[in-house]
């Protein structure tokens, strides 16, 4: 059959009225692309034709490429559906292509873990990882995001998990210990704090009391504190030794008693010192053998 030119631009005049109304009859619109829907999807012959078409043009037509780019930004930016399908269809195909998974598989593995990390056991939050051995390349679990981090600095060395398991274990138990000397400090502190508020409570109360003019009634103590003081106060003024210097050393803010026995006395024995050189015998004195004036007895016989 010869060429007719006239037909040629028939068609084109054709296609030109039919691309005018798609672009402008949304009803037309969606009536041609289930229309096309079906033929591609029950069509292999068809189907396969239009993908060799779009395939090459996209290789050969860069505005053509250019366009379709920016269309397939605008949809996925502005179509929630679209952007979840591309994300299903992105994530079907990496799992394929890099673990060997289908979506299924991928399911009944989730089901299997009850939707929790392989090693911390928490709940997913955002889309699981898929741990695999480097070595063999079969897939070991699901986990999340920071365990599958982990283990691969670690270098998926169990000796390496063991060691790191180990130093914070001891850094824990340090913490612990850290924490309990630390609260034992709080304690002490908190004690002494105590002691010193209740210490100048009761030189407080001693000193008000010695204010107070003597020979005149006072009246009645309002709180145990102010009794009391009040009785040591009385029984010092009763010539009582201990409670006058309780009294004075409370009053002049010192609070360590001292202690109430005498010091014990220290007892030596000397010895005598060892004689150092023999005294010369001394000479007698020659006995008279005269009787004195004054009388006396008789002196002893030689």
């Amino acid at each position: 059959m010869a060429y007719d030119p006239m037909d040629q631009e028939k068609r084109e005049r054709e296609y030109a009225r039919r691309r005018e109304r798609y672009k402008n009859d949304a009803a037309y619109r969606e009536k041609e692309k289930s229309r096309q829907n079906e033929r591609y999807a029950h069509n292999e012959e068809f189907r396969e034709a239009k993908k060799a078409r779009e395939k090459d043009r996209w290789a050969n037509d860069h505005a053509y490429r250019e366009k379709q780019q920016a269309n397939r930004r605008e949809r996925y930016a502005n179509d929630s559906d679209y952007r979840a399908k591309r994300k299903s269809n992105e994530r079907a195909y990496r799992l394929k292509r890099e673990y060997g998974l289908s979506v299924q598989d991928f399911s009944e593995l989730l089901e299997r873990q009850n939707h929790a990390c392989g090693i911390c056991e928490r709940s997913f939050h955002g889309m699981p990882h898929v741990d695999h051995c480097h070595i063999t390349g079969w897939v070991r679990g699901l986990l999340c995001r920071s365990c599958n981090t982990g283990i691969g600095n670690l270098k998926d060395n169990p000796a390496f998990a063991y060691k790191a398991g180990a130093y914070l274990e001891r850094w824990l138990m340090h913490l612990l210990e850290v924490c309990n000397i630390e609260e034992e400090n709080d304690m002490t502190s908190n004690d002494a704090a105590e002691e010193g508020n209740a210490e100048r409570m009761i030189r407080k109360a001693i000193v008000h009391e010695l204010q107070q003019p003597f020979g005149v009634e006072p009246p009645p103590a309002t709180d145990w504190l102010q009794a009391l003081a009040r009785a040591l106060i009385v029984k010092a003024g009763q010539s009582d030794v201990q409670a006058l210097k309780e009294v004075f050393d409370r009053a002049g803010g010192r609070t360590d008693a001292l202690p109430t026995t005498a010091p014990r006395q220290l007892t030596l024995s000397w010895k005598h010192p060892p004689p150092t050189s023999k005294k010369p015998p001394s000479k007698s004195r020659p006995r008279n053998s005269s009787r004195s004036s004054s009388g006396g007895g008789n002196l002893p016989a030689p």
